[in-house]
């Protein structure tokens, strides 16, 4: 959600909006009323001025509602409120840089709250999205050549994901992630980190279907380079592969026991080291072609 600062809203909060006056410049008087006092005040603007005559309070209304603009003692405008399309709408000016340092209002999902710096750079977004709450923390440095400062992705990005449960996304100057802390659809955690360019993972700590432990990296293509995993019998797995996919090394477990795995170019077996049913190991060498011999005790 985008709050724009355009002169339609300004404009409009200085001509309008009777009812908050009313509040604040009559409500909490306690006692009776002079009888000259009138019930009811009716205008289509009111200006409050100071003993030199500089506007300190304009009060009014815009197509949306009613409108107020509340000034310091040099008539710069401090604090504006309004009505807008989805409600009601804040915004706090900052007096050093003439911009908006605040602005908080009501949009088509609830509330949201943005905050400026005094060049009028955005750096923080509080708002509920459609899943919940979102908080998004941006750099205000001088964005990169053809940069939407509008549609660029926040550097800290905390938000409820499609899974319903909390995520955190860092993105560098680009917008492309560098690192996500989140869970997976049957709830377990995750961790990745990534390269700013292209986006693919290198490392992800994540679960297997079976609840167990899972630690994956990545080449700069995108080819998985190590895993380390278990089975569905709690066995511990590791294994490694070249740039191309192919297979290196292979520590898993079989119904005998342990096995370790040396693959050639090709991808297949040419050094295995096992044990068999006995507990009696195991080492062979392998030919391309399949041929091999065994050295077993």
């Amino acid at each position: 959600m985008t709050f724009r600062r355009g002169t339609g809203f300004l404009g409009g909060m200085t001509v309008g909006g009777l009812l908050v006056v009313a509040g604040i410049a009559l409500g909490g008087a306690g006692g009776k009323p002079p009888a000259d006092t009138a019930d009811v005040l009716r205008a289509r603007s009111l200006e409050i001025v100071d003993e030199v005559g500089t506007v300190r309070l304009v009060v009014g209304t815009n197509e949306r509602g009613g409108t107020m603009s509340v000034r310091d003692r040099l008539g710069r405008t401090v604090l504006l409120l309004g009505a807008v399309e989805h409600g009601g709408m804040l915004v706090a000016t900052n007096t050093k840089g003439r911009q908006a340092a605040l602005m908080a209002g009501a949009t088509a999902a609830g509330g949201a709250v943005q905050l400026f710096d005094p060049a009028g750079r955005r750096g923080v977004d509080l708002m509920v999205g459609g899943l919940g709450g979102e908080l998004g923390l941006r750099s205000v440095g001088a964005p990169g050549p053809g940069t939407d400062v509008e549609k660029q992705k926040p550097a800290l990005h905390l938000r409820v994901d499609e899974n319903r449960t909390g995520s955190v996304t860092g993105h560098d100057g680009r917008g492309a992630p560098r690192f996500n802390l989140g869970a997976d659809a049957g709830g377990g955690g995750v961790i990745e980190t990534y390269r700013g360019s292209g986006g693919r993972a290198l490392v992800a700590l994540s679960s297997t279907v079976g609840g167990h432990g899972q630690v994956k990296t990545t080449a700069p293509n995108g080819q998985t380079m190590v895993i380390m995993t278990a089975t569905a019998r709690d066995e511990g797995q590791v294994y490694t592969y070249d740039a191309n996919g192919t297979p290196l090394v292979a520590l898993a477990s079989r119904a005998s026991g342990p096995s370790l795995r040396v693959f050639n170019a090709l991808g297949t077996p040419a050094v295995t080291i096992e044990s068999d049913t006995e507990g009696n190991g195991t080492v062979s060498v392998w030919k391309p072609d399949g041929a091999g011999r065994s050295l077993e005790p």
